[in-house]
């Protein structure tokens, strides 16, 4: 695929979805994988995600004055959620504006957006992902999902 892309087969059909880091995925392994679709007059791709709180963080993200869909892919690539909204509770525009493609007024803009929106979000996440592991455990272990 690419630099910022990973391909997933899925009963055979490959689909290439963009990634924040894609040297995290592994070639033959399986996995869980959240995507989001974009689709708009330009452009029609997939984006994927590891975990269900890092698509949570993309669409956040998206939902955000001048905030576009690789904006966020690539804010994401150079953080976690969990710093993410760290630093968006503690109005830290300087850590927001060291991420990629994140300048001064962006910064700005993504907290007075997304601040007092994010703490719920971040605790809710957390039980959701432990919840899709032992989903998925118990799965590889021949159970019905």
């Amino acid at each position: 695929m690419s630099d910022d892309s990973i391909a997933v087969d899925v009963n055979g059909i490959a689909f290439e979805l963009f990634v924040a880091r894609p040297l995290e995925w592994h070639v033959g392994e399986e996995s869980i994988v959240y995507s989001y679709e974009v689709y708009n007059e330009n452009d029609h791709y997939l984006v994927g995600f590891s975990t269900k709180m890092e698509k949570d963080a993309f669409k956040s993200l998206i939902q955000v004055k001048g905030i576009g869909p690789k904006t966020a892919i690539n804010a994401l690539s150079a953080t976690t959620p969990d710093e993410l909204f760290r630093a968006i509770s503690a109005s830290n525009t300087s850590y927001l504006k060291k991420l990629p493609g994140i300048g001064p007024k962006a910064a700005s803009q993504i907290i007075l957006d997304l601040k007092g929106k994010l703490a719920t979000t971040s605790n809710k996440n957390t039980h959701d992902e432990r919840y899709e592991d032992v989903r998925a455990a118990l799965k590889s272990m021949g159970f019905k999902a």
